[in-house]
């Protein structure tokens, strides 16, 4: 059976989201999430001053709230490809948050390998970066900066780009997790590789498709915003925030209030371009990425994956 394209998948998701009320579950539970998101996001500042807390307690509960809505999220839209979505699909994450992280960590420790010639180029051009100064202090000629820079941008290839490579071949991690949740990370993260091998060309397509919609969504926002920032008389503001420092505190509010104004339509044309995103690229996006899954299964032949072993 011959792989479906980019253009393919991203269609056969369209159309799943418009089947039974697609489009208005995976919105809605998206929706929910970023409220979730916000309200969770603030409360590190309630332990700001109890670093134990925050450390031990807060930190790994963020940890599993985010990967609770991944997999929510990736469990709905597999949901949808399958023509059954319900609301309860996309909390599903809130009972399996800590096989999600454990799925995320396995991940993690297979990329090591990859990174690892990235990171010891990096650490190898710091070195050299210290005994220049060194050289520089005792009076010495020191390596050229244009020489340091273009190093500096070697080591960021060499780092991003294997692990990258190394990234696409566990990109469906969190979408075989939901077909066997009670599957060991190892094992979940093997039958992900197992599943891309050969795909990673139209996975990479399909998300080059989301990122140029990205794109299209956030240029009129980042536009606006830019055109505002340039608007703002920067050295006469400050100016008036001193005089109105010194006069009074809410003056220098005011002041600043008055001064930023032409920043508020680049920050509402932003907002408005980051709903579109959160609310319609990204469960299309999940969505796609569960309808290449949906088509990797087809092409291996069976209706269910082998069931990863708890090793």
């Amino acid at each position: 059976m011959s792989m479906k394209g980019a253009a393919t998948v991203r269609r056969e998701a369209a159309a799943a989201l418009r089947m039974k009320g697609g489009w208005g579950a995976s919105v809605g539970c998206w929706a929910i999430w970023i409220l979730l998101d916000s309200l969770v996001g603030k409360v590190p500042a309630f332990f700001a001053q109890q670093p134990l807390v925050l450390a031990f307690l807060i930190v790994p509960l963020l940890y599993y709230f985010r990967f609770a809505k991944v997999y929510g999220t990736t469990a709905l839209a597999v949901a949808v490809m399958r023509g059954g979505p319900t609301v309860r699909y996309a909390f599903a994450g809130f009972g399996r948050g800590w096989r999600a992280v454990m799925v995320h960590f396995w991940v993690v420790w297979r990329l090591l390998p990859a990174m690892l010639p990235g990171l010891v180029a990096f650490l190898g051009v710091g070195i050299w970066q210290l005994v220049g100064a060194v050289w520089t202090a005792k009076g010495e000629t020191s390596p050229s900066a244009p020489l340091a820079y273009g190093l500096l941008l070697a080591c960021l290839v060499l780092l991003v780009v294997p692990t990258l490579v190394a990234w696409y071949r566990y990109r469906l991690a969190y979408a075989v997790l939901v077909d066997h949740p009670d599957g060991s990370g190892r094992a979940v993260v093997d039958e992900a590789r197992r599943l891309m091998a050969g795909s990673h060309r139209t996975m990479l397509l399909v998300d080059l498709g989301f990122i140029g919609m990205a794109a299209v969504v956030y240029l009129p926002g980042l536009y606006f915003l830019v055109d505002g920032i340039r608007q703002v008389d920067w050295t006469p503001m400050a100016e008036s925030v001193r005089t109105a420092a010194a006069a009074g505190g809410q003056d220098a509010v005011q002041s600043v209030a008055t001064a930023l104004a032409p920043l508020a339509k680049g920050i509402l044309a932003l907002s408005v371009s980051g709903l579109c995103f959160s609310l319609w690229i990204q469960p299309y996006w999940t969505t796609a990425l569960a309808a290449f899954y949906e088509d990797l299964l087809d092409r291996a032949e069976t209706s269910e994956p082998t069931p990863p072993e708890n090793t």
